[in-house]
């Protein structure tokens, strides 16, 4: 495969989707045979990763493994690969290019598992990032067939339109349909079923969340978070990975662990 189609181009119909809805179901986004080469891996680093959030609430949500792409090529060839900056052009509003923030594995580990995840609370990811402005698209690739019953991921669907609404995963029971309980009126999608390379796309504001997984079989994925090339950084303590990265305030992350992702 080459580089330029490790991830396909997005339809018109799947940028508009986006752009209203606050999300998008992206099947296919990269070839089946490439998330399947990543699962074993995946899973091998994640039930070996001691990573542990801030809060420590994250943690019993799902599990994550930060930046596979140092040690596996393929996944940083995903990641910045010029499909990705295609994509990011027009998906983003007045963003001159796109940075890659996060390249996670991410699982949801499943009844009976030693690693056995939690409800993840219904969030925001902008608001959890050290940065000044929202244009940001989370992509959430499954590294396997994902059923609904393994804690797929649901929205909240154009919650994106309604700006920040606060901070997750900071103290006990702060799921947004609890804190904004007016969420409740708008539609929360069904969990979609997914097959290997499928993805689901979704706005930095769009408000989401999963519920437990009910299967014995991890729920693999490979998570990409893309920014606006031009976000400053802020200055907040949300994040102990940047703390000794010597980021200045107020400035662009111009710094290794935050590349442009190259244009064609």
């Amino acid at each position: 495969m080459t580089r330029s189609t490790l991830q396909r181009d997005l339809t018109a119909d799947e940028v508009a989707h986006f752009r209203e809805h606050g999300w998008v179901f992206a099947p296919g986004l990269i070839e089946p045979e490439t998330a399947l080469r990543l699962a074993p891996e995946a899973d091998r680093m994640l039930r070996a990763s001691n990573y542990s959030s801030v809060t420590g609430l994250v943690d019993k949500a799902f599990k994550q493994h930060h930046d596979p792409r140092h040690d596996v090529p393929l996944t940083r060839e995903i990641a910045l690969c010029a499909g990705a900056a295609r994509n990011c052009a027009r998906l983003f509003r007045g963003a001159p290019r796109a940075r890659l923030l996060q390249s996670n594995f991410v699982a949801k580990f499943g009844v009976g598992d030693e690693h056995e995840n939690d409800v993840t609370m219904y969030h925001q990811d902008f608001p959890g990032h050290a940065i000044d402005r929202s244009e940001m698209a989370t992509v959430w690739i499954a590294l396997g067939t994902i059923s609904p019953e393994m804690g797929a991921l649901r929205f909240v669907d154009g919650s994106h339109r309604y700006g920040a609404l606060g901070r997750s995963f900071v103290r006990e029971n702060d799921d947004l349909l609890r804190v904004q309980p007016w969420l409740n009126e708008l539609t929360l999608t069904p969990a979609h079923a997914m097959r290997p390379g499928d993805a689901t796309i979704h706005h930095g504001l769009t408000v989401h969340g999963a519920p437990k997984n009910a299967t014995r079989d991890p729920r693999l994925a490979y998570q990409l978070i893309y920014i606006d090339s031009e976000a400053l950084y802020d200055g907040a303590k949300l994040n102990k990975r940047w703390d000794a990265l010597g980021l200045e305030l107020h400035k662009p992350l111009d710094h290794p662990q935050f590349p442009m992702v190259p244009l064609d």
